[in-house]
């Protein structure tokens, strides 16, 4: 998060004030904050939010956790930012935006693609007109989280699983949802419709950042929403990451489709351009 606004504003110091980082896993969260120089860790996030010396909680919980976590924040006074998807789902966002107005606090989600070059000129084409009239938009992600059906594992040690499951259905703990130990690989927990939202709200919240902000619809949305062919099936088979061609209509006729392929693909009456994370045509 600080990256990014370092690339934002490049007077901001080097290196911010890191106080305090929280953890389900206490003996991790020791770990990491000895890692990246944070002055103390804790097993229980509701400590770090009630800590006076804290000014500003930034939130990468997975997203079952997003809502109780911002709303804490808010009430004891903190400043938010929240990696994205905002939260799980529609009607927790709009209650964390509403406190966060209603407190005066600032509340920001976090999009790293607004902060790459690539992604920014590809907006710029398609909002001055270069391309022409955009008629239609490609996405490229994949479908939506099942449910859980994970077998029971060993509980991990250090681990607290109430903590981590937090306002989720009890289930049992299974190593693809909290990874054992220090890992270098994201978690399947995205996977599962009772944490995450799977690609739709994994790149799915990125790619269709970038064709919202290409179209100029960062304060409205789409007026209509077709599901894929045979997401019924799919979901019965138990196997909707696999679904693609979910389509958005908006106003004036533009749709943006759900399709394997490249990134985010503007079409316009006098061009083209395709963008994805260091690719840009």
């Amino acid at each position: 998060a600080f990256r990014r606004a370092h690339m934002l504003y490049p007077n901001l110091p080097m290196t911010p004030h890191l106080y305090c980082l929280a953890d389900a896993n206490d003996e991790l969260a020791a770990k990491a904050a000895a890692r990246f120089g944070f002055e103390t860790s804790t097993g229980d996030w509701r400590k770090l939010i009630n800590d006076p010396k804290v000014d500003v909680v930034d939130i990468t919980s997975p997203n079952h956790l997003h809502c109780e976590m911002a709303l804490a924040a808010i009430e004891a006074g903190k400043h938010v930012y929240c990696e994205k998807p905002l939260t799980h789902n529609i009607h927790e966002a709009i209650v964390v935006m509403e406190t966060a107005k209603a407190a005066g606090r600032i509340l920001q989600t976090g999009s790293m693609q607004r902060s790459m070059g690539e992604f920014r000129v590809a907006c710029e084409l398609a909002l001055n007109g270069v391309l022409g009239k955009i008629s239609h938009v490609h996405v490229n992600f994949s479908g939506p989280a099942r449910p859980n059906d994970l077998p029971e594992e060993a509980m991990e040690p250090g681990l607290d699983w109430d903590r981590w499951l937090g306002p989720a259905p009890l289930a049992k703990y299974n190593s693809a949802l909290a990874p054992r130990g220090v890992h270098g690989h994201y978690p399947a927990w995205r996977e599962y419709s009772e944490y995450g939202g799977g690609g739709m709200t994994d790149f799915g919240a990125h790619h269709l950042d970038i064709a919202h902000w290409g179209l100029g619809m960062d304060g409205s949305g789409p007026v209509g929403a077709m599901p894929p062919p045979g997401a019924r099936e799919a979901f019965a088979a138990k196997k909707p990451g696999e679904l693609r061609g979910c389509e958005l209509a908006y106003a004036g006729g533009v749709t943006v489709k759900q399709v394997h392929g490249y990134g985010v693909e503007f079409f316009g009456s006098d061009g083209e351009v395709k963008v994805d994370r260091g690719r840009f045509e």
